[in-house]
């Protein structure tokens, strides 16, 4: 064998800057090949668009396309691979004795891509990257007990530090030190109890144990006004363990005999113990065996819990828990929380969810997986709990600050691979400094500010599935300190529904008692809940449900729409066109089959066993403040996959003569599977087949039967079919079968046919918008594209039958999925969809931006919010020899010379909006409203204009439908020409 080394000098450069740097730049460069290739599948909807976009730019070289393809399909080894090297990377400091990197090289950045991948293939390369990222971020322990004891020195116990975050932690480096221990020691009760009222503070040295004794009072209001107990605590820093076990029964004489349980002791050792999991489990043994042995006296003392802190340099100390509740076993929910977050995030409340914790970015907050149930029907929350020393304030950008750190650690856990993709979320806060305000303000406040916040961050809570934001905050205006419990919640059936309430304490547990409605304590009006919202499992089924299949559940569209509102009358206060945005923008009554009557009325989410809905909304817009209507009838895809049976057809046509009758705009949110094909389940128990070779099934069949004792047991009429006997058998052969229960055969079809010609109908009266949010199949199809207007959810197919289905009848596998068939990628070019969504919170912008174009009914002239594009006003734009964009010359567009400078068009700036975008694409098609337009079509220039104006009159059945605005106008000669309202000039319609 011959070996060839390499010139040292070449060696020498490689290394130039040492191994570490050497082995960050080929592990990067391994992570760019992975991402590059990623990328190619990432930035199109479907695979086969990926290979089709591959082929189209690697047409002379399909090598490229070969080996990206088989690396894809490599993707999981690859995956396990980049999360391994992501390990290595991060331990290579401990592994080879060099520094830890202070700053990470350019090169690194590429970690950063990673942990922004998307998808579920992708969640875990995700997660390691982001840890990796916030392990590397994070200041080295050393610095920060560093920082922390400089401060103490200069500060004293009334440091600022007990306003600061990671610092409890770091304050146990420093109980031993001779110059800051006691300081450190009285600092870090404060920020234990910094929801209390610490009544003493005192320190000092017993023997081997450094002691801070103290007394604290809950602060906020009891029930009733009643007087809370005050409690006692210890503080205790001993050397060792050992140590603990000769101090321990002294540190209990000092707490006074009482029969309840209220104190608490927290020791604190100066000497860390072996690291490993053994020496911590024997280290938790020993404690709990020494506190069993002390059990009487501890009991004796009132004393129901006992922590313990242990040093764990260069990292953060351990914490741990000895409860009395758990006979001073060691409480593992408990461990690594400072001694009192349990309490302050309310853990408790989450026991029958058998929470698992995870990992989380910050020491203020702990993020756990909860689960009910087994198999199917598993329930999944993930709830990301959090303190914050902050002093909150009214303003939304101190609520926004704090909604974005609990979506950042969410985002984070919903990349854990124990999590299911239907699993909902629950966000909570616990703002410890009060509000200098009344509970009143507080509560008002929050109703105002969350539905912006909301609506402004609506996608990532969608994407995040948030059910719940829950803040307890405390506000000290008003007499003593008033807890208050803020919730945005979507358990009572609307999404994100924001409320607040006043809160008491239990003088007695010193636990939440009761909330109360803001009202006059003592008052008739007020009400008082065991809990600020109610639990809905069967709500938490439909949305899971709903979740599973890519949508949201049909009666949380009402909560997205409201939040919609909100960001369209911010849009238009922002750009002027409005000054202020009216109170209670939406108004929804849901319409109700009573009999053979549609009712408007309302009744508990969730509660409807027709898997149709449907409402009459009242939108307060831009264009309508006092209010327009909306009629919206959807699927519920949770009931029966939101099939068209009898029943639905039956809805389905009256709300859509109840829209055409009153002229309303009618909205089909659509997420089904079709006409329902149903089973007659008192025959199924007991038809049997007669098989043609009974040696041989898959020779197929001759007939389905029933024994002679089988039909006796079912009602009249239910089957039709002869007596044959075969077999030396009698036997009652099926013909057909008809089913005790209506709804499960050919009288589907017949509904489909019904809502097919009623919308239809719809078409040539009224104006009819389909938003598909889910995949919607057969007659759910049909209806779609029997209305005007079709915005598609970029992952709701429209299909007429699955890609199986067809595969079986072509006898090979020619589709791989139901977007080959419908999805935007056939529907967008085809023009049967005319806009595309990126997801439902989008789709209802959409559809809102759409509806702003259409009158108030069939019968009116289309209204226009104010603008404040003026009427006499240049349009700048002009067109070049060279090819430029039609949309520039409609919408106007910033100057390409000069980026700041706004070239306008014919039309209202931002009011264009283009549909159709992918079909027929040499021509384009979109919607605008001019100020000119409006200003020659109102009312009173109508009365004013010459004898030659046309009179007011309906507009055509078919031209209602669009409304669209145009200006008549010629291609201007010049920079200056202005948009002087003409006759020719007023609101025109399209079909």
């Amino acid at each position: 064998m011959v070996v060839t080394l390499a010139p040292l000098t070449a060696i020498t450069e490689t290394y130039a800057n040492g191994l570490r740097d050497h082995a960050v730049t080929a592990v990067c460069a391994l992570f760019r090949r992975y991402i590059t290739v990623e990328a190619s599948f990432l930035s199109q909807p479907s695979t086969d668009q990926a290979m089709a976009a591959l082929v189209k730019a690697n047409a002379e070289s399909l090598d490229d396309v070969v080996s990206t393809a088989l690396a894809h399909e490599a993707l999981k080894p690859r995956s396990a691979l980049t999360i391994t090297l992501l390990r290595q990377l991060y331990d290579f400091p401990e592994r080879f004795g060099v520094a830890p990197l202070r700053e990470l090289p350019p090169s690194l950045d590429v970690v950063a891509e990673l942990a922004q991948l998307p998808g579920q293939a992708y969640k875990e390369v995700a997660l390691t990257a982001t840890q990796f990222g916030l392990n590397k971020a994070e200041k080295p322990f050393d610095e920060v007990v560093s920082e922390l004891k400089k401060e103490l020195k200069t500060e004293g116990a009334d440091s600022t530090a007990i306003s600061r975050g990671l610092v409890v932690n770091a304050l146990l480096a420093l109980f031993g030190d001779e110059e800051v221990g006691q300081t450190a020691m009285q600092v870090a009760v404060k920020r234990f109890y910094r929801a209390f009222n610490i009544l003493k503070l005192e320190t000092t040295t017993v023997g081997e144990a450094v002691i801070t004794d103290f007394e604290y009072q809950g602060a906020d209001n009891a029930q009733g006004d009643a007087t809370l107990p005050v409690r006692g605590g210890q503080l205790a820093v001993v050397p060792s363990l050992a140590s603990l076990t000769s101090e321990l029964p002294g540190l209990l004489a000092r707490f006074p005999d009482t029969s309840e349980p209220v104190n608490k002791l927290h020791v604190a050792l100066s000497e860390g113990v072996a690291n490993g999991a053994a020496a911590e489990e024997a280290l938790l043994s020993s404690v709990a065996a020494l506190l069993v042995e002390h059990k009487a006296a501890l009991e004796a003392k009132g004393v129901r819990l006992v922590s313990l802190m242990v040093p764990n340099p260069p990292k953060w100390p351990r914490q741990y828990s000895f409860t009395v509740a758990g006979d001073w076993a060691e409480d593992a929910q408990r461990r690594n929380m400072y001694p009192t977050m349990w309490d302050l995030l309310e853990l408790s409340r989450l026991e029958n969810w058998s929470p698992e914790r995870i990992p989380s970015i910050s020491h203020n907050s702990v993020v756990l997986l909860g689960s009910q149930g087994t198999g199917p029907r598993q329930q999944q929350r993930v709830y990301v709990r959090g303190v914050t020393h902050a002093a909150l304030t009214a303003e939304a950008s101190s609520a926004e600050a704090s909604l974005l750190k609990s979506l950042d650690e969410l985002q984070l856990a919903m990349l854990d691979q124990r999590v299911s993709p239907t699993a909902s979320s629950h966000l909570f806060l616990h703002a410890l400094t009060p509000f200098g305000t009344t509970a009143e303000t507080v509560i008002k406040n929050f109703e105002e500010v969350m539905p912006a916040l909301i609506s402004k961050y609506a996608t990532r809570l969608l994407n995040l599935r948030v059910d719940e934001i829950e803040i307890r905050a405390h506000a000290t205006e008003g007499g003593g300190q008033q807890a208050v419990r803020l919730m945005a919640s979507s358990m009572s059936g609307q999404w994100l529904k924001a409320d607040g309430y006043l809160e008491f304490i239990d003088p007695t547990t010193g636990e939440t008692q009761s909330y109360c409605t803001v009202a006059a304590k003592g008052s008739d009006e007020q009400m008082c809940y065991l809990e600020p919202y109610a639990a809905s499992t069967t709500l938490t089924n439909k949305r899971s449900i709903a979740r599973r299949i890519g949508t949201t559940y049909a009666y949380d569209f009402i909560g997205l729409i409201e939040k919609a509102l909100v960001s369209q009358w911010q849009s238009a206060i922002a750009a002027g066109a409005a000054t202020e945005m009216p109170l209670s923008l939406l108004a929804v009554d849901e319409l109700l089959l009573e009999g053979d009557a549609l009712v408007r009325g309302s009744r508990i989410f969730g509660e409807n066993t027709v898997g149709m809905v449907g409402w009459h909304l009242t939108l307060k817009t831009p264009e309508y403040p006092d209010g327009r209507p909306l009629v919206i009838v959807a699927n519920d895809c949770t009931v029966q996959s939101g099939s068209f049976g009898v029943d639905e057809d039956i809805y389905f046509d009256k709300v859509s003569k109840y829209a055409r009758a009153g002229g309303y705009p009618r909205l089909h949110i659509a997420s089904n599977s079709g006409a329902r094909i149903g089973l007659a389940e008192e025959v199924k128990p007991y038809f049997q087949i007669a098989w043609n070779d009974p040696a041989k099934e898959e020779n197929g069949y001759k007939y389905l039967y029933l024994s002679e004792e089988d039909l006796a047991k079912l009602p009249e009429g239910v089957v039709s079919g002869e007596f044959v006997t075969e077999g030396g058998e009698k036997r009652y052969k099926l013909n057909y079968i008809v089913g005790e229960k209506d709804g499960i055969g050919v009288e589907n079809l017949r509904g489909s046919g019904l809502i097919a010609g009623e919308t239809s109908q719809a078409y040539a009266e009224t104006f009819t918008l389909s938003y598909v949010t889910g995949r919607s199949v057969g007659i759910g199809a049909y209806v779609n594209r029997l209305a005007q207007r079709v915005i598609q959810m970029s992952n709701g197919p429209i299909i007429l039958t699955g890609f199986s289905a067809l595969n079986k009848l072509l006898g090979k596998e020619v589709y791989v999925s139901q977007d080959q068939l419908g999805g935007p990628q056939i529907m967008l070019p085809n023009g049967v969809a005319h806009q595309l969504a990126s997801d439902d919170q989008d789709g209802v912008e959409k559809i809102l931006r759409w509806l702003s174009y259409v009158p108030y009914s069939a019968a009116s002239q289309a209204s226009f919010a104010p603008s404040s594009d003026p009427v006499e006003r240049p349009i700048t734009f002009l067109p070049t020899k060279t090819p430029y964009d039609p949309r520039h010359m409609l919408a106007g567009a910033p100057d390409p010379a000069d980026g700041s400078v706004w070239q306008s068009g014919f039309f209202d700036k931002g009011s264009f909006t283009e549909y159709l975008a992918d079909w027929g694409k040499s021509v384009v098609m979109g919607a605008a409203s001019s100020a000119a337009c409006r200003w020659a079509s109102s009312p009173s220039r109508r009365a004013s204009s010459s004898s030659a104006s046309p009179p007011t009159r309906p507009t055509p059945p078919r031209a209602r439908a669009c409304s669209r605005r145009r200006g008549r106008s010629g291609t201007p000669t010049a920079p200056t020409r202005r948009r002087r309202p003409s006759a020719t000039s007023r609101a025109r319609t399209c079909p």
